[in-house]
């Protein structure tokens, strides 16, 4: 076996401090989640705006601190850094695209107004009604044409 076969599989340890001090990083985010959660915003589209920014910023600085510190993201190649930025990435695009989706207006669709928001049919036997002349089976009559 020559030197150049040999390869250093050295692992890096991480201090047990570190990890402490993420860990405190992170409770005080939550509890910072917690009280923004409970802070009276202004009942108007921008205070809505604004505590939805603040909770996604905390959130996703507490996603980057777990994923680079408790997987390890710190000290990985740059292969695995690309990816992890692809996959943030993705996600963020995924949100921005369910944020447009969600905040296009809604057409109205006539006989939708008065339905109760539910899981179940709006129709009895779970398919739309037809309006229409043409008898359903052969047992039903057609309506007559009154002159």
């Amino acid at each position: 076996m020559s030197a150049h076969d040999h390869h250093d599989h050295s692992h890096h340890i991480t201090h047990p401090s570190v990890y402490i001090k993420v860990l405190l990083a992170l409770l005080v985010l939550m509890a910072i989640t917690v009280g923004a959660a409970y802070f009276p915003y202004p009942n108007n589209p921008f205070g809505s705006f604004l505590a939805n920014a603040i909770l996604l910023i905390i959130a996703v600085t507490k996603a980057i601190l777990v994923v680079v510190y408790f997987m390890g993201l710190r000290n990985s190649s740059n292969l695995a850094r690309i990816y992890a930025i692809g996959g943030f990435s993705w996600f963020f695009t995924l949100f921005v695209m369910f944020a447009d989706y969600t905040t296009r207006p809604w057409e109205p669709v006539r006989g939708w107004e008065s339905v109760a928001p539910s899981g179940m049919s709006r129709f009895r036997d779970g398919r739309p009604e037809e309006k229409s002349n043409v008898p359903q089976s052969g047992l039903d009559i057609p309506p007559t044409v009154v002159r």
